[in-house]
């Protein structure tokens, strides 16, 4: 303790050196630093500009291992960067509350996300927002299983511990029971923490989330699916795993996420009691099945920055100067609720023209990687969801080629906007897939269409039993994965065959 207060008395002096950066340059032992006033202990440097630039020699015959420098001086943990971007987002003002607290600097700064300050952007109130989709059975268990949640107080301390939480559920336009069954249950009590937001138009899951990004009140946002069956400690266990990386070496420093395992099982009555398997393992950076990340992060991806944000906008300014206010109301189904709803939809963090199945995850996962500072996925293998997955059946064969072909498309759609190697390899958009698929389907012989209009599964189905085997619904499953990828790889060069003739024909 007397060495630190000597030190730090050498430092109100100006005799003591700077925090240094640990880089050499040139042969003569010398060193370059980058350092900001007040960003080491508790005295100044003596420079007198911030973020002046430091070139100096160690002094002779001592080591600068040894200098008893004092380290830098630590951020509060329960800190959340914010920056231009999800300022600006905030400005444009949100459906479902107050934004992040506003700040008249123009560089990023840090908001402490403290209990009593602003409660709709504290890192201790989280929001789960799950779209949905005529899908009333499972999603009945998949709120269910959320009301349940035990809010574990061991990671009180941490700097995304769960002291709240709510439930925003999008309906995108079911045309089954959702919406009346939901009501119902919230105002009953069974729900207490659901709030329902009646999307109107079915404008698919991009759009669906922004909606519910706009609603949500929380400084951090989980997505999930609505046929995910999530475990009791699973809001716990990302708060650990987040409050954990938030906590670590260079806190306060870039950006986190957290992703929780995903577990599929064709169980609708007990999904929790499937095992973990190798084929539930993914290697995607962000995908909505089970992820939670702060509010302020997910703003600096945005895509509010379009042509639709700023078409949002006007919306806004034309509803400002003509003195209406939005309806934040569950039961009002005007034209206002759908104009809110659509300006929503289109001014989120999702790319709302991915109305069709995939993709829209994994390329606001692209943005998160190149945000400022960096974003890091943080595994959170304790944050278990079980995803149901109904036993595939023979009559489920056209929608699920139908769901291919959109992914094909998507794809090209997906890689035109971030054109690299990395998104060519998941979206299968190489020779080497083409020839691959192509060879397994014996030259595209065996396509699923094909097979489908032959009824030749369906012939053996019915003259071996096989329907009620039990296995037969896996086997089948497997029998299909290469006439499905057949199916996605050829609508993606398609597609892409379509966009550059489209890009090559005179305006």
């Amino acid at each position: 303790p007397s060495r630190h207060r000597r030190c730090e008395e050498k430092a109100r002096e100006g005799s003591e050196r700077p925090d240094w950066a640990t880089d050499r340059a040139g042969s003569g032992g010398e060193r370059r630093g980058t350092m900001r006033l007040g960003q080491w202990g508790r005295g100044q440097p003596t420079s007198t500009q911030a973020g002046a630039r430091i070139r100096a020699r160690p002094p002779r015959g001592r080591r600068f291992s040894r200098l008893p420098l004092l380290p830098p001086r630590a951020p509060p943990l329960s800190t959340c960067r914010v920056t231009e971007g999800s300022r600006r987002a905030r400005a444009r003002g949100s459906e479902g509350g107050a934004g992040l607290p506003s700040t008249s600097s123009s560089s990023a700064v840090e908001w402490q996300g403290k209990e009593g300050g602003d409660p709709t952007r504290s890192l201790s109130h989280w929001s789960v927002v799950i779209p949905t989709y005529n899908r009333l059975p499972i999603l009945t268990k998949c709120l269910d299983a959320l009301e349940r949640q035990r809010l574990d107080s061991s990671t009180s301390a941490s700097a995304c511990a769960v002291r709240s939480f709510e439930v925003v559920v999008v309906d995108d336009g079911s045309t089954d029971e959702t919406v009346a069954a939901v009501r119902s249950r919230v105002a009953s009590g069974a729900w207490a923490r659901v709030r329902l937001v009646a999307g109107g138009t079915n404008r698919g899951a991009a759009a669906a989330r922004n909606i519910g990004v706009a609603q949500a009140r929380g400084g951090v946002v989980v997505f999930i699916d609505s046929d995910l069956v999530v475990a009791e400690d699973f809001l716990a266990e990302h708060a650990r795993a987040l409050g954990e990386a938030m906590a670590g070496p260079g806190q306060g420093q870039g950006h986190f996420f957290t992703y929780g395992a995903v577990i599929n099982t064709s169980n609708f009555d007990a999904p929790w009691t499937e095992k973990m398997k190798v084929s539930d393992h993914s290697a995607a950076f962000f995908a909505t099945g089970n992820v939670a990340i702060p509010y302020a992060t997910l703003m600096e991806a945005s895509e509010t920055a379009s042509a639709n944000a700023h078409a949002a906008d006007a919306d806004s300014r034309e509803e400002e100067e003509g003195g209406r206010s939005r309806s934040n109301s569950d039961d009002d189904n005007g034209d206002e609720a759908e104009r809110a709803a659509a300006t929503a939809a289109m001014a989120g963090p999702f790319d709302a023209s991915f109305s069709t199945y995939g993709w829209e995850d994994l390329e606001l996962g692209e943005r998160l990687r190149a945000v400022a500072g960096g974003c890091r996925l943080v595994r959170a293998p304790g944050a278990k969801g079980f995803h149901w997955h109904p036993a595939f059946r023979l009559e489920d064969l056209p929608a699920r080629v139908e769901q291919e072909v959109q992914r094909g498309a998507n794809g090209i759609k997906f890689w035109r906007k971030h054109p690299n190697f990395r998104v060519r390899l998941m979206i299968q958009y190489t020779p080497f897939h083409y020839f691959l698929w192509w060879l397994l389907t014996l030259g595209g012989l065996l396509s699923a269409r094909r097979m489908q209009r032959l009824g030749l599964l369906r012939w053996m189905e019915a003259r071996l039993g096989l329907k009620a085997k039990r296995w037969w619904p896996r086997l089948l499953g497997a029998l299909l994965v290469p006439a499905l990828n057949w199916e996605c790889v050829r609508a993606t060069f398609r597609a892409a065959k379509e966009a550059k003739a489209a890009k090559a024909a005179p305006s």
